[in-house]
Parts: C-alpha cells; sequence; structure tokens
C-alpha cells in the first residue's frame, strides 16, 4: 500500500479464524462466451484448491488494453499455512462476467483466464437432439388430491450438452416420457471440455388415472418406476 508516495505497508489477510490467507491465481475447469441482446458475456468455472474452509473466492480483473486480445484473472485467498486441516469439497465458482459491446464486427478477438484461452465470436454450431442419459426417475405420489409428479435426474455429458426438455404421454396403463439434450453436431470440429453436468426436472403425469390401478412409468424407453393410483 503506498501512503502519500513515500513508503509502502506489506500486511498479510487473516480469515475469521485468525489464519493466514494468501491471494492466488484460480485453477480454471472452463470458459465460454456467449452473446445476449447485443453484448458479449464470458462464463467462467473455477475451482477453491484447498476446499471451502481454507479458500475463498475474491472476484476478478478484466484487462481489455490490448487490441484484440481480453485477459483476465480470477483470483482467491487460500491458507498459507501447510499444517491446517482443509475439507477436500473443493468448491466450484461460477462467474458471469459482463465484456461489453464495443467490438468490431468481422474481428475475432482472443480472450485468456489464467491463461486458459478461447476466441469469440465463434460461428454459430449446428446443433442436434439426442436423448439425454437418465441417471434416476421416481414416482412421487401425492398425498391427497394432488398431481402424481416423475421426478428425473438426466446427465449433461460434456460441457456442450444443454438439456432441451421433455414430453410425456399415457398409453394405456404406461406413461412414456421423453427426456433429450441438445449437443453439436458430431460432424462439427470442436473439443467439449469432459465436465459431467446434471438436471433435475419435475414433470407432472397428466392422464386418466384410475385408484386402484397400477402404471408403469418408462423415461427414454427404459422402465423407471410403477405406481399404484390411490
Amino acid at each position: 500500500m503506498l501512503i502519500n508516495g513515500d513508503y509502502t505497508v506489506e500486511f498479510a489477510a487473516q480469515d475469521e479464524a485468525g489464519l493466514t490467507m494468501v491471494e492466488k491465481e484460480s485453477p480454471i475447469e472452463e470458459i465460454e462466451v456467449a452473446e445476449a441482446d447485443g453484448a458479449y458475456i464470458l462464463h467462467v468455472i473455477s475451482r477453491l484448491p484447498k476446499g471451502s474452509s481454507c479458500s475463498r473466492f475474491i472476484g476478478y480483473e478484466l484487462n481489455t488494453r490490448f487490441a484484440e486480445g481480453i485477459f483476465v484473472t480470477v483470483t482467491h485467498l487460500e491458507v498459507a499455512e501447510n499444517n491446517v486441516f482443509c475439507t477436500a469439497d473443493l468448491p466450484v465458482v461460477v462467474a458471469d462476467i459482463p465484456l461489453g459491446s464495443d467490438f468490431e464486427p468481422g474481428v475475432t478477438y482472443n480472450l485468456s483466464v489464467n491463461g486458459t484461452e478461447t476466441t469469440f465470436p465463434k460461428d454459430e454450431l449446428a446443433m442436434v437432439t439426442v436423448p439425454a442419459p437418465i441417471e434416476n426417475a421416481t414416482v412421487v405420489v401425492p398425498e391427497a388430491g394432488g398431481d402424481y409428479m416423475l421426478e428425473v435426474t438426466s446427465g449433461l455429458p460434456s460441457g456442450c450438452a444443454r438439456f432441451d426438455g421433455y414430453e410425456v404421454e399415457q398409453v394405456g396403463k404406461e406413461f412414456v416420457a421423453t427426456v433429450t439434450n441438445v449437443v453439436p453436431d458430431p460432424s462439427e470440429p470442436i473439443a467439449c471440455t469432459a465436465i459431467y453436468g446434471y438436471h433435475d426436472e419435475k414433470i407432472t403425469l397428466d392422464g386418466e388415472i384410475v385408484s386402484g390401478e397400477t402404471y408403469d412409468v418408462t423415461v427414454n424407453r427404459e422402465s423407471a418406476d410403477s405406481f399404484t393410483a390411490k
């Protein structure tokens, strides 16, 4: 800290427990630039490398002074001592950083976040719809007078996969649900990060449900659950 241009005061940050903390650049899991309403937003996924008990997210610095290049530094505080017990949860930190709209049309810009690089804007990728992998599907029977709900956890197999939606229909005593993702067309030359995500969805089982009858439920052509109507 410079005071009146004469001397510098150095100090070490401490957390609530009195442990000495030092500032570090955060490990980057994924970066992505998206366009919305004529402006660009940088989506950054980083981690706290010493767990939630020994590290704290600080924020980011954005440097746009260089032509056709943007440099972003994402930082955190972490415990300096080596003999401190830290949790192993390694939390994910998600930051959406506005980049603004002051960019020349037809120019490709380089962007670096803690050394992880990408470019933008990118050509629009061709996307295709595919069945989502199903991790869990359970029918929730209402206590009284409510709707029968199908709770589905589906997978997002890569950083490029996005939840698309679902359809459900009743065929006799069976409810048939289809859950889909959108992913880049396999013919597109793009590398997707190997981050497996999850999406939770609650689906109302609309139809003719008769008390005392048993109904089967399939999701993406696989048997998922069954229930007996009250």
